[in-house]
């Protein structure tokens, strides 16, 4: 994966930190999620799950057509459903429209477009993602995510 693929998602995520009134619980759960999506795109997902709670989990709703790994417990689980996930498209493009935090909830509503590399078809999906964190660590990731027309 290239570094640059998620800039916007991480720029994103460091504004919404930096712009932050309401203590700095929210804006360090913010920048750890920039942080993590950053060390995904470098490949290096030992650093991405650094952090993560020994529990993590990951639930993901999605359209059928995606080959993924949609339920994961445990960091080596986790790791395992990153690394088959992120190799089953290409050209994977997401835009973030809305941030949203509150205690230790971070929200991302976004789109994404990309294909699909098992059939060569395109895709463009609207998503949320929704990260918890328990005590200061990412405790779960849940996404769902539909066609978009």
């Amino acid at each position: 994966m290239s570094p640059k693929k998620f800039d916007d998602v991480t720029r994103r995520l460091a504004e919404s930190a930096a712009s932050r009134t309401d203590g700095d619980r929210a804006a360090a759960n913010l920048l750890s999620v920039g942080q993590q999506i950053d060390a995904i795109a470098r490949g290096e997902l030992e650093a991405a799950l650094a952090c993560a709670h020994p529990e993590i989990e990951l639930e993901i709703f999605a359209p059928p057509e995606f080959p993924w790994i949609r339920r994961a417990v445990g960091i080596e689980a986790l790791t395992a459903a990153i690394r088959q996930n992120f190799a089953s498209i290409d050209d994977q493009r997401p835009t973030i429209h809305n941030v949203v935090t509150e205690h230790d909830l971070v929200v991302l509503f976004g789109e994404e477009r990309g294909v699909i590399r098992e059939t060569g078809a395109a895709y463009h999906m609207q998503f949320v993602h929704r990260f918890t964190f328990v005590d200061g660590r990412l405790k779960s990731i849940r996404i769902v995510a539909a066609k978009s027309t």
